[in-house]
């Protein structure tokens, strides 16, 4: 009988210590759960032909949640490099290169996805230069891809636009693609343009510079060819501009110039703060909205630096474009998509989430959080706290937007 309840207890005491020893893991994933998850996990391309000089942005498919990029990474950078937070390859000389995606996963560990890059000589048997494609993970042009769930089949990529200085260029949609190129590099645009085209040159350029310059400057002097112009066009990029590229894409920070490098370096730590601890995408968005009301204030006297992040950081002041336009670099350095929003002298921003447009006014918030004394999120959410759509946003109050 001693020998039966003995028994007996055993046995309980085992269910209740399994009982209890799960009982913690139910704040955390249950077993198997983050192994589960880290099989969606995927490239957009596992295999990919490239000619020289072309470029491809990588994409990461069914990232979990508490997941994060730790890099991209080239096995061969005298093939093919690659953004390390960008995932944008650019092919740079003939051969083939593994360019793998390091990701840490909720629980610690580390999961590695890898694309194999073959890269060809450009084909000489076509005389015209491309234009330059999108930035979205598909080849210039639409043109058709691989898709690894599908077999396998290596895709060749439309070769995209590269510029280098002093080409010759004689089209609008290769000098619209160079303009691109040299905003996105912080670079001056120097090319050699036939004679006859330079009305149609001067009518159609600058559309992009003047959007993130301060000044553009430029010049034209007789080629060394006849009935050719070598061109410069220099712009006096806006140091929000400056900084956003900088903190984005760490290869053109040199371009910058030192005094925008603290700005950049300012703009990364306030980001990671902000960001710190936040699981998922959501909490990141609206832990960047959160901090700029938390740690600014309004300028009401408007003074020289409010108009960017330089305000924030100098006076800790800035107005609406100072507001929208550090909002906008916080999310592009986390991976969101976002972009300005202008009205009757002010300007608020809307953003990339989960493939809609979302509208946010820092501004608007932290004006209400000043009156009501707690931080205000009627600007960027709903009452059950979703993000505003373009219709609900507008709908709360907020002034309409200036149609282009």
């Amino acid at each position: 009988m001693k020998r039966l309840i003995r028994y007996i207890l055993a046995t309980l005491l085992v269910a209740g210590a399994l009982v209890f020893g799960n009982a913690g893991g139910l704040h955390g994933p249950m077993p198997g759960t983050v192994a589960a998850e880290a099989a969606t996990l995927k490239l957009n391309k596992k295999k990919l032909t490239l000619e020289k000089g072309g470029t491809y942005k990588l994409k990461i498919k069914g990232m979990p949640e508490g997941a994060k990029l730790v890099k991209f990474k080239s096995g061969k950078k005298s093939v093919a490099k690659v953004g390390k937070k960008t995932g944008t390859i650019t092919a740079v000389s003939a051969g083939k290169a593994t360019i793998s995606a390091s990701i840490r996963l909720a629980d610690g560990t580390k999961k590695t996805l890898k694309c194999k890059v073959t890269v060809k000589a450009p084909n000489t048997g076509n005389t015209g230069s491309s234009p330059a494609g999108n930035d979205t993970g598909s080849p210039a042009g639409g043109g058709k891809t691989d898709d690894p769930s599908t077999g396998e089949q290596p895709g060749t990529a439309e070769k995209e636009f590269v510029y280098t200085p002093g080409m010759y260029i004689d089209n609008m949609d290769d000098i619209h693609a160079a303009e691109k190129y040299c905003a996105e590099h912080l670079l001056d645009l120097e090319c050699v343009i036939p004679e006859d085209f330079s009305d149609e040159f001067h009518g159609n350029l600058r559309g992009l510079f003047r959007k993130m310059s301060t000044q553009v400057i430029s010049s034209f002097s007789s080629g060394s060819e006849a009935g050719t112009w070598e061109v410069s066009i220099s712009p006096v990029y806006n140091i929000s501009f400056m900084v956003e590229r900088a903190l984005v894409d760490p290869e053109v920070a040199n371009n910058a110039g030192e005094d925008t490098l603290k700005y950049v370096k300012e703009a990364k730590r306030m980001t990671e703060e902000a960001v710190k601890g936040k699981k998922n995408l959501k909490e990141k968005i609206l832990a960047c909205h959160d901090y700029l009301i938390d740690h600014f204030s309004y300028d009401t006297s408007e003074g020289p630096n409010s108009h960017s992040i330089v305000g924030f950081i100098e006076s800790g002041k800035a107005v609406c474009d100072g507001y929208a336009l550090t909002l906008k670099m916080m999310l592009e350095y986390i991976g969101v998509d976002a972009e300005p929003v202008t009205g009757p002298g002010h300007m608020w921003l809307r953003f990339l989430y989960d493939g809609e447009w979302k509208y946010a006014d820092v501004t608007y918030d932290e004006t209400y959080t000043v009156h009501d004394g707690k931080l205000s999120r009627k600007y960027i959410t709903d009452k059950s706290g979703n993000f505003l759509g373009e219709k609900e946003f507008y709908e709360v109050g907020h002034m309409a937007e200036t149609k282009d």
